[in-house]
């Protein structure tokens, strides 16, 4: 058992010093607020990674890191609504540039353009016993 050490008459001045307590604390303050930064950091880029590795599923050749601009937009807009982050820093961490990330977005709100043919497509698919289509 290691006995708990007991300060000596000397370390008592040191700890009874406000000033130097003060910043003993602005100093853990400091660190903490780092430490919650880079953990915070570092589940963004779990989640960057989880998603782009969803996004790409288990294809062979598949590669999280070779996302089209639609994926990345995709991975960004659901990243900032899970974990409630700006969708602009996000831009940086997943490569995409901010008028490419917008433009995405604006065409994904658009209508599909052959919306009305996926309709007899899948009529030839069937009408072909699902041999092609």
């Amino acid at each position: 058992m290691v006995a708990k050490r007991e300060p000596e008459r000397g370390d008592s001045s040191q700890q009874d010093d406000p000033d130097a307590l003060r910043g003993e604390i602005a100093t853990l303050r400091a660190d903490l607020e780092r430490l919650r930064a880079e953990q915070r950091a570092m589940e963004i880029r779990l989640a960057i990674m989880k998603g782009a590795a969803e996004l790409v599923g288990k294809e062979p050749g598949a590669d999280p890191d070779n996302l089209t601009s639609r994926e990345k937009t995709t991975l960004i807009k659901d990243i900032s609504e899970t974990l409630g982050v700006n969708a602009e820093s996000l831009l940086k961490e997943v490569g995409i540039a901010r008028s490419t990330y917008y433009y995405q977005l604006k065409a994904m709100r658009r209508p599909d353009k052959n919306a009305n043919l996926l309709s007899l497509v899948r009529e030839a698919f069937g009408s072909s016993r699902r041999r092609c289509g």
